[in-house]
C-alpha cells in the first residue's frame, strides 16, 4: 500500500500543481486613442511557467497572431499588444509582447482565438466567431473574465479585473454559492427573490438611438496616399451593427454604397478639407430619415513625394519633402520605355527620408532616362531625368545639343572617372559631325542605282519592239 501511494504520490501530484493560464482581459475594440490599440491580457493562477513555443491563434487555430518567449510568473498578468505603423508603442503603460495580430488585427464583428502550448495543446479558447460575448466599441469598456463568464468592465492592462474579487482573477466560489442559495430560498410570489434573481440577468444596455460612429486611421494624409475608413457601432442592445443600407459621401463627388459595416479606402485627388458624410438605414429605406448618422472631416495636403535621383543602373531614388509618414502603397512608376513597376503594399516612407527602389525589383535599366511616378489614382506625383539638375553625374560644361536628347551613359561614366577637366561641347560637336557624316549617301550607291534603273528601261524597251514585230508577222496582205 505505501508504494502505491508513493507512485501516485510521485506522477500524479505534479499534473494536479500544473500552472492554469487563460485569456483574462481582451480589448478586441482598441482604446479611445485608436482603435487599433488593441491587447490582449493572458493570465497565470498556479505556478510559473516558461512561454517559450507558446502561441495565440485565430479561426480556431489557423491563423497565428503572435508568438510568446520568456516566461509567465505566478499571479501575473502578461500585456500582449498590437503594433500598427500608427500606432508604434501602445498603451502608455507599457506591454510584456508586442506583434502584428497578423496584421488585421482583432474583427469586432467576433474572432475564435485560442491558446496553444510550445507542445501544440489548447490550453485555452475563446469561441466567439459569431460575435463577442462582452466589451463595448463605442465606450471602449473590454472584454473582462469574472468567474466564469464574460464581462463588459473599464479597462484593467497588466491589472486585476475591476469585476473580481478580492478571491482571485475568477472571483470567489462563494459568491455563486450565496446566488444558489439565494434562488433555492426564494418563493413563487411576485416581487419574491425570483424576480431578483431574473433582474440580475437583464444587465445588458439599452439605448433609444442608434449610433454609427465614422473612424479614419490618419484624416490628415498627402494627397494620393489612401484614407482608410472604418466604423464604430452601437445599436439599441449596445452590440455592434454589422448589417444594413449604409450610404457614404466622400466630399469630392464620390458616393460609396455597402450592405455590410466595412473598412475601406479612399483617395483623394486633390489638395482640400473634406466633409465625410454617412447615412445608415437598418432596413432598405425603411424610413425618409436614417436611423443613424454622421460625418468628419478630412485634410489632404500636397504629396510631399518627389524623384530625387535615378542612378546609372535604373535604380530610383524616392524623397518625402515632409515631416510625416507617407503610405506609397500600389503608386505607379512608368519610365521613357512606358516600363512600369507598382510599389508593393505597406511600403512607407518616413518624413524627410529617402528610400531607393532597386534596378532588379523595378526592371528599369540604363536606358531609363526619365521616370515619372502617380498615385493610385493615376493622378500625377513627380518626375525626373536622369541628367537634369544631377550635379553628380556630370562634370561642368555638360550641355544638350540639337539631335542629341542627352548625354551618352558611357561618356558619363568616362568623365566621372576623368582626372582632368574636359570640354563637353568639343565631345558634342565631334559626335554631331560623325552622325552626319554617317548619314550622307556614298557615291558608288547613287551609281550603282542610276545603272540599275537604266538597264531596267533599257531592257524593258528592247522587249517591247520585240513584241510588235512579232504581231507584223502574224497578219498577210491579200489583194
Amino acid at each position: 500500500m505505501y508504494k502505491i501511494l508513493l507512485f501516485f504520490t510521485l506522477f500524479f501530484v505534479p499534473f494536479f500543481a500544473k500552472a492554469e493560464i487563460y485569456f483574462s482581459e481582451i480589448a478586441w475594440m482598441g482604446t479611445s486613442d485608436s482603435a487599433n490599440e488593441e491587447w490582449i491580457e493572458i493570465y497565470n493562477s498556479g505556478e510559473e511557467t516558461p512561454l517559450s513555443g507558446w502561441k495565440i491563434f485565430e479561426a480556431g487555430g489557423v491563423t497565428q497572431v503572435i508568438s510568446l518567449s520568456g516566461s509567465i510568473s505566478s499571479g501575473q498578468h502578461l500585456l500582449v499588444c498590437r503594433t500598427t505603423p500608427s500606432v508604434p508603442s501602445p498603451l502608455s503603460g507599457g506591454c510584456d509582447v508586442n506583434g502584428s495580430f497578423s496584421g488585421s488585427g482583432l474583427n469586432n464583428a467576433g474572432e475564435n482565438l485560442t491558446l496553444v502550448n510550445s507542445s501544440g495543446s489548447v490550453v485555452d479558447e475563446i469561441n466567439a466567431s459569431s460575435g463577442w460575448p462582452a466589451g463595448d466599441s463605442f465606450t471602449k469598456e473590454t472584454m473582462q473574465k469574472s468567474g466564469s463568464s464574460w464581462v463588459t468592465g473599464s479597462p484593467t492592462p497588466g491589472a486585476a479585473n475591476i469585476t473580481s474579487s478580492s478571491g482571485g482573477e475568477n472571483g470567489t466560489d462563494e459568491e455563486e454559492d450565496e446566488e444558489d442559495n439565494n434562488s433555492e430560498d426564494g418563493n413563487d410570489e411576485e416581487g419574491s427573490n425570483t424576480s431578483s434573481s431574473s433582474n440580475k440577468k437583464d444587465t445588458k444596455p439599452s439605448y433609444t438611438k442608434r449610433l454609427v460612429d465614422i473612424k479614419v486611421v490618419d484624416n490628415t494624409v498627402p494627397v494620393g496616399s489612401p484614407v482608410k475608413f472604418y466604423l464604430d457601432t452601437r445599436d439599441l442592445n449596445g452590440a455592434n451593427i454589422t448589417r444594413g443600407q449604409f450610404f457614404w459621401n466622400m466630399g469630392d463627388g464620390t458616393e460609396r454604397y455597402f450592405s455590410r459595416n466595412e473598412k475601406f479606402e479612399h483617395i483623394y485627388d486633390h489638395e482640400g478639407t473634406y466633409v465625410v458624410t454617412l447615412k445608415y438605414y437598418k432596413t432598405y429605406f425603411e424610413g425618409i430619415e436614417p436611423d443613424a448618422t454622421d460625418k468628419i472631416t478630412v485634410t489632404i495636403g500636397g504629396s510631399g513625394v518627389v524623384i530625387s535621383k535615378i542612378h546609372l543602373d535604373g535604380s530610383v531614388e524616392i524623397k518625402n519633402t515632409t515631416s510625416g509618414e507617407i503610405d506609397l502603397s500600389r503608386w505607379v512608376m512608368r519610365d521613357n520605355f512606358g516600363n512600369s513597376f507598382t510599389i508593393p503594399d505597406e511600403t512607407f516612407i518616413l518624413g524627410n527620408k529617402s528610400l531607393t527602389l532597386n534596378s532588379k525589383r523595378t526592371r528599369f535599366t540604363n536606358y531609363s532616362n526619365s521616370v515619372t511616378i502617380f498615385s493610385p489614382s493615376g493622378s500625377f506625383v513627380s518626375s525626373k531625368n536622369k541628367y537634369e539638375n544631377d550635379t553628380t553625374s556630370f562634370k561642368a560644361g555638360t550641355v544638350r545639343s540639337s539631335g542629341i536628347s542627352y548625354v551618352n551613359e558611357v561618356m558619363a561614366k568616362e568623365l566621372e572617372d576623368a582626372d582632368d577637366t574636359i570640354d563637353l561641347n568639343e565631345k558634342l560637336g565631334a559626335n554631331v559631325l560623325d552622325s552626319q557624316k554617317q548619314k550622307q549617301p556614298s557615291f558608288w550607291m547613287i551609281a550603282f542605282v542610276l545603272m540599275l534603273a537604266i538597264s531596267s528601261f533599257a531592257i524593258y524597251f528592247i522587249y517591247k519592239k520585240e513584241e510588235r514585230e512579232e504581231v507584223k508577222d502574224d497578219f498577210e496582205l491579200i489583194d
